[in-house]
């Protein structure tokens, strides 16, 4: 028989090749971060380049000096790791260039294997108003090339030294396999050939093995492990089959509870919404005697609360579903409050209760998010804060944190009602929880402020409610945005 088709030849060939496949694996390792560190060596020289001649460069283009311009991108570029040169107006056209400039369409700039790697820096005057004024910019260029030229050196020597390493670890390999394992390999060869495993999946395959040495163990240990394997696969066949027929009853019964809510929604809004333009048909028609009109406006207001909570509900059901994406759009955000400001005002003038609004300075013009549940939360807190009562005022604030354009806003509705008790503070956006909260059991089942929670969820953000030191509440909405240059169309 051939030496290399033995278990030793056999095994020789599979750990020298996976060797020899790790040692390509970190020889390319090895020349890749060295091909990197270079890059990112050529990248750190051209800005310090760019940094030093930015200035020069933009006082000569201020005077629209293109000879000094010329020149400049001519000394640039003979820079040893820089290939071109390119100095161009604030809109973009070239007024001075040298060396090769790539072209961005043909040749991308991004990734380790970009053909060429690229850097920009704006230049900027002082005008005699003390301003700051962007005339144009500085590209510098490196070619791949010159990160190349720079990697050979190292690149010998590390294919060198692998080839070597290589080549006395596979002499010691043959010389150890070949002396010492060849007869044992054979030997335990003939052992294992006896022991074969069920390929339908039966039980454990009995094994007769008299030698109490490290195969014997093994030999062992591999037949208890074949019985817990079995028991294994027993318990997880079971396991799967009751986790399949729990999902097959969860998603009917959320079927169930979405079919329920269809009906519900339909059979109760049909006839509350008729009852309520009946109400207003007999308010208009100056026919109720004035002691019996405050009846038919508590109908009114009663009838209008049950459809706001039966619109809670289903939305709730629907944010629970999957149902409501946020739709961000870009928005005027003072616009935005201004008019929550103005619907709340006029809800709290009627308990008299004033809703002072205050915006700080660096809240943005435009941003971007989901305006209509931006909207809908505010309005909740504010409504919340209403039916707290207190001693009539309420005051709404909004401030914001921008930074890399995105900013964090947080809005915070502070009341004068009663303080909520310490234990209730953590689970106030929890379905139905306001009820238990004092004078506030009045005001409905606490859906308004679980929307705000569910809504803040989805949009990123957290809502918190604490007791203020001088009394009342204070509910406060942080939501992350992106901020926008302008408005949406």
């Amino acid at each position: 028989m051939s030496y290399w088709r033995t278990l030793a030849g056999r095994l020789f060939k599979l750990v020298f090749g996976w060797y020899l496949v790790l040692a390509i694996a970190v020889t390319s390792v090895q020349l890749m971060i060295e091909y990197s560190s270079i890059r990112d060596d050529v990248s750190a020289n051209l800005r310090s380049l760019g940094q030093s001649f930015s200035p020069s460069i933009a006082d000569a283009l201020w005077a629209f000096d293109r000879p000094q311009l010329e020149a400049l991108a001519t000394g640039i570029a003979r820079a040893t790791y820089v290939t071109g040169v390119r100095i161009e107006a604030d809109g973009g056209e070239a007024i001075a260039a040298a060396g090769t400039i790539p072209t961005a369409d043909r040749h991308p700039r991004e990734g380790l294997f970009a053909p060429y790697q690229r850097e920009q820096f704006p230049l900027e005057i002082s005008t005699p108003r003390k301003e700051r004024r962007t005339m144009g910019h500085l590209v510098l260029f490196s070619d791949r090339s010159v990160a190349i030229e720079r990697v050979k050196y190292s690149f010998f020597v590390i294919v060198i030294n692998s080839l070597i390493k290589t080549t006395g670890l596979w002499l010691i390999f043959y010389l150890v396999i070949t002396r010492s394992l060849a007869k044992p390999l054979a030997a335990l060869t003939g052992l294992v050939s006896r022991i074969e495993f069920a390929a339908d999946g039966g039980g454990p395959v009995p094994v007769d093995y008299p030698h109490e040495d490290e195969l014997g163990r093994l030999l062992h240990a591999t037949h208890k492990m074949q019985k817990r394997v079995a028991s294994s696969q027993q318990l997880v066949a079971e396991r799967t089959r009751e986790l399949v027929e729990a999902l097959a009853a969860a998603e009917s019964a959320n079927r169930l509870k979405s079919a329920f809510l269809s009906n519900v929604s339909h059979e109760l809004r049909t006839p509350l919404n008729l009852i309520l333009g009946y109400v207003q048909i007999m308010e208009m028609s100056g026919q109720v005697p004035a002691e019996e009109l405050g009846y038919v406006r508590e109908i009114e207001r009663s009838g209008h609360q049950l459809l706001a909570l039966i619109n809670d509900v289903i939305e709730i059901s629907r944010i629970e579903a999957g149902a409501t994406p946020p739709a961000v759009s870009s928005f005027d955000l003072p616009d935005l409050l201004a008019t929550v400001h103005r619907e709340a005002a006029s809800r709290a003038n009627d308990e008299g209760i004033e809703v002072a609004l205050r915006l700080s300075s660096d809240l943005p013009k435009f941003v971007v998010a989901d305006a209509g549940m931006l909207r809908q939360m505010l309005l909740n807190l504010l409504a919340a804060a209403v039916k707290r009562g207190g001693s009539g005022r309420i005051d709404f604030s909004a401030s914001a944190e921008p930074a890399n354009g995105q900013a964090r806003l947080t809005f915070s509705v502070q009341d004068a009602g009663a303080p909520i008790a310490r234990d209730q503070l953590e689970g106030i956006f929890q379905p139905f929880s306001q009820a238990r909260f004092g004078d506030y059991a009045a005001g409905g089942t606490g859906l308004e402020l679980t929307l705000v929670g569910e809504y803040a969820g989805l949009l990123g953000g957290t809502a918190t409610a604490e007791n203020a030191a001088a009394g009342g509440a204070i509910f406060r909405l942080t939501v992350p945005v992106d901020i926008s240059i302008q408005e949406a169309a």
